[in-house]
């Protein structure tokens, strides 16, 4: 397989920490021909520290020539930066969440189809030996299903991190910064039906879909082992004044539910995360 030619958008913790490195450690899959970001201090530091060219703007970034792109700029920028890429059509790896609004991402579905190329969102739960592990061992149908919980306590990225070179400043343009919050204002209005407060949009867009999604994610993909498609949601709460989340899925016949609940936990270095099945006659968990 040849090389792919790969630019990287956004250049902060994510992809200074994870996604830069593992292109440079899988050299012989990937050439990263430039890295954009809006921040001159992370420009910087990517050029210096990584040895890769850097651009400032990711229009400049697509004119370049190349096969794919990897996202990890701030959500509200996703959805078009994926529409972007494959307009130009390139190949897309996107960090979670693809956005906010299944409207949008029906959009982002067609312009795949219509570009004939892979979009794929950083959910690496499901590539966990674990998880696929899990898969062999679930029953072929959901008749035995009886509760899925899903646990996740979190105190951010902090304690994995800091013993990396990385650097952060806040010396992007303020313009740049209001337009991304507009944008994301848009956004989770398209997805959440009503109008939220403060409490449930810092909720919404952190304990959701910055954390439960993978959960989400992993869990869809066990119900699809087990023939169940989307259920009814019939509970929902924020907590912990937007550092917890909880929600509660009814799945199809009425004969299991399906319980979510994280809670951000900044001061403590602890992580945790258990997604547990009940069945008539077994349990199978995952940690």
């Amino acid at each position: 397989m040849s090389r792919l030619r790969i630019g990287v958008i956004g250049a902060g913790m994510i992809a200074q920490i994870e996604h830069i490195p593992n292109l440079l450690r899988l050299r012989d899959k990937f050439d990263i021909r430039a890295v954009c970001d809006p921040s001159a201090t992370a420009r910087k530091f990517v050029h210096e520290y990584f040895m890769v060219p850097v651009l400032e703007r990711p229009d400049q970034l697509l004119a370049t020539p190349l096969d794919a792109v990897l996202i990890a700029s701030p959500d509200p920028l996703h959805h078009e930066q994926v529409m972007a890429a494959l307009d130009r059509g390139l190949h897309v790896f996107c960090e979670k969440p693809l956005c906010y609004a299944p409207a949008d991402i029906d959009q982002i579905i067609a312009a795949r189809d219509r570009a004939e190329r892979v979009v794929q969102v950083g959910y690496m739960k499901r590539f966990d030996p674990h998880y696929e592990a899990a898969l062999k061992l679930m029953p072929g149908t959901a008749g035995e299903l009886r509760y899925i919980s899903v646990e996740v306590n979190d105190p951010d990225a902090w304690p994995f991190v800091r013993h990396h070179a990385f650097r952060r400043e806040a010396d992007v343009a303020q313009s740049i910064v209001e337009d991304g919050r507009r944008k994301q204002a848009e956004q989770v209005a398209r997805a959440v039906p009503g109008r939220l407060d403060d409490l449930a949009f810092r909720g919404f867009c952190t304990a959701y879909c910055s954390s439960l999604v993978h959960d989400v994610n992993a869990v869809h993909g066990l119900l699809d082992r087990l023939g169940l498609r989307d259920g009814e949601i019939v509970g929902a709460e924020i907590f912990a004044n937007g550092d917890g989340g909880l929600g509660t899925v009814r799945l199809p016949g009425g004969k299991a539910l399906w319980n979510m609940v994280h809670l951000a936990v900044p001061a403590l270095a602890d992580y945790r995360e258990t997604i547990s099945l009940y069945f008539d006659d077994a349990i199978l968990r995952l940690v």
